[in-house]
């Protein structure tokens, strides 16, 4: 699925920088959902332009209206969101950890939140595997 995911978005660049990183399950997230909507290109775009943003501006990337602050979980992690505005209300959680003593952020993973009173998934849903995500980079950052 990697290169295929890579093909796709065209995420290499971003990757490449060393600035920004991904869990492993995050490419198969965005794929799942993406090969769902059909909206690959749109979504491709879009998430190509929040990357950008994330790594110019990084930590103060949080303050652009599609970005947006979640759950403080304790004085060094924070669970951040990234929004995209299209039918599925395709959302990125993601969080700033410093590794080797550098500043990265982390792109835990992608869900679809829907408005209200349709079926779709809250952050409350998401959030506990989002930490646990988190806890899995730790684990093999120490390694």
């Amino acid at each position: 699925m990697g290169e295929h995911f890579k093909k796709v978005i065209n995420i290499d660049k971003f990757y490449k920088s060393g600035y920004i990183i991904a869990h492993p399950a995050w490419e198969e997230d965005v794929m799942d959902l993406i090969n769902r909507s059909g909206i690959a290109k749109d979504f491709a775009r879009k998430l190509r332009f929040n990357l950008r943003i994330l790594e110019q501006f990084k930590k103060e990337s949080v303050h652009h209206s599609s970005f947006e602050q979640l759950k403080h979980i304790d004085d060094d992690f924070a669970i951040y969101s990234m929004r995209f505005k299209n039918k599925l209300n395709i959302r990125i959680l993601f969080t700033f950890m410093h590794i080797n003593g550098k500043e990265k952020a982390v792109l835990l993973l992608a869900f679809s939140e829907k408005s209200k009173g349709k079926k779709g998934t809250s952050y409350q849903d998401v959030i506990p595997e989002a930490i646990k995500r988190l806890k899995d980079i730790e684990c093999r950052e120490m390694e």
